[in-house]
């Protein structure tokens, strides 16, 4: 199970190699290492994301002044995938609670009964 700490170090990671992949691909002007690490998380259609880096000035997250493969469309779905794992994680967090303490309760009641 994962707590809320790693899954932010997580979260952070995940952007700093798409940031680390749009630095380190200026040299040659290719956005593939960003492209493949974006497909390989979102299983899916890479459509709008850049060739090359560009300028990114309306980016919240993945804010550079060097060019950048990030677009601010890719910002936003990996905003959604972190918004869906953080709540996988609390989810499978809060029932292994809820089983707790429904089975500390029913004991607690068969000793006060």
């Amino acid at each position: 199970m994962m707590d809320a700490q790693t899954w932010r170090m997580g979260f952070r990671c995940l952007l700093l190699l798409a940031f680390v992949g749009s630095t380190r691909s200026e040299g040659g002007q290719t956005c593939e290492e960003v492209r493949k690490l974006f497909q390989w998380r979102f299983v899916g259609a890479v459509k709008g994301l850049p060739d090359s880096p560009r300028a990114g000035p309306d980016l919240q997250v993945c804010i550079s002044k060097k060019p950048t493969c990030c677009t601010r469309k890719m910002e936003e779905r990996y905003q959604i995938a972190a918004r869906q794992d953080l709540q996988q994680v609390l989810q499978a967090s809060t029932s292994t609670l809820k089983l707790l303490i429904s089975r500390n309760a029913a004991a607690f009641q068969g000793k006060c009964a």
